[in-house]
């Protein structure tokens, strides 16, 4: 799996594979930033109705929702 499969395909890694982003959220990350952050990254497929966080839940995650 790619990085920018890793991150639900918000990101695009270009041929050169510099990480050049397709989101305004990740557009001010440097190459090794972006890096960091793919490799701290879950992939998790959500089916219908299935619950991702609920409201209370102690924050302690990020989710980019694609």
């Amino acid at each position: 799996m790619t990085k920018a499969e890793m991150l639900g395909g918000a990101i695009e890694e270009d041929d050169a594979g510099t990480g050049a982003t397709s989101s305004a959220l990740f557009a001010e990350l440097t190459t090794d930033e972006m890096a960091r952050l793919a490799a701290a990254a879950e992939h998790h497929e959500l089916l219908r109705n299935d619950v991702l966080f609920s409201e209370g839940d102690e924050p302690d995650h990020l989710y980019v929702v694609v």
